[in-house]
């Protein structure tokens, strides 16, 4: 874990200043604080299973401007015990009324238990864009320089339909990764999922109950991707 310590002071030291600081412009930029709680039957990480069972997940973003860093941690319910923590910056800018882009950098945490090693820390640059058009496509491109060694493209899908004036939605979605030996010797479609649920708003809170639906896309990830069921329930809330 102290590698993970390390890394979050040099990430707190770099980005917090520009998003913390009151000076020009930024000093008129709110600063948001928001969290989510998913609660997961199953924890897929770029289609690799990271758990056997149901885990809970937290995630804290603090954001000023186009600044956002994140804490991330599970806790899986079959270990009882948390078997990830992760901190990660990036920063997004609108380029055009469609077009928005961002770059940023983690450093993820794993538990692999005693006879694997344990705790170890694996550093990830990465990449995306978001575009405002129908469906809202948008592309992440994502490198591992230790442990996952690799690359990882993906390609979302979303789109939201009101549902009457009770501010309910629903959501519909859908994912396609492409692997370059991310986490594997294999490249190729690694899987793809759809996915179906509500945006239920409750005062602060916003439950996004999810159903998701992943299938493995080649025979060359046969033993760590498997075709499973995903359900989510998620709690948001932003301050």
């Amino acid at each position: 874990m102290s590698r993970l310590f390390g890394f979050t002071l040099v990430a707190l030291s770099l980005v917090l200043p520009a998003v913390m600081t009151p000076t020009g412009a930024t000093a008129q930029t709110p600063l948001s604080v928001s969290a989510e709680l998913p609660l997961k039957s199953r924890y897929l990480f770029a289609g690799i299973p990271f758990s056997t069972g149901w885990v809970q997940q937290a995630q804290l973003s603090v954001n000023r401007g186009g600044f956002t860093v994140y804490g991330f941690t599970t806790f899986d319910f079959d270990l009882t015990e948390i078997s990830e923590a992760d901190i990660y910056a990036d920063f997004y800018r609108q380029v055009s009324p469609q077009v928005g882009i961002y770059v940023g950098g983690a450093f993820y945490n794993f538990d692999f238990g005693p006879d694997a090693g344990g705790w170890q820390g694996t550093p990830e640059l990465y990449a995306g864009m978001v575009l405002a058009t129908a469906l809202n496509p948008s592309l992440l491109i994502a490198h591992d320089f230790d442990l996952g060694d690799g690359t990882h493209a993906l390609v979302s899908l979303s789109h939201s339909i009101p549902a009457g004036e009770s501010g309910v939605t629903v959501e519909f979605g859908g994912n396609l990764d492409y692997n370059w030996e991310y986490w594997t010797s294999a490249s190729g479609f690694s899987y793809g999922d759809v996915s179906a649920g509500l945006g239920i708003p409750l005062g602060q809170v916003t439950l996004s109950p999810k159903f998701v639906l992943q299938r493995r896309l080649s025979d060359d990830f046969t033993g760590w991707i498997s075709d499973d069921e995903v359900f989510v329930v998620t709690a948001a809330f932003t301050f």
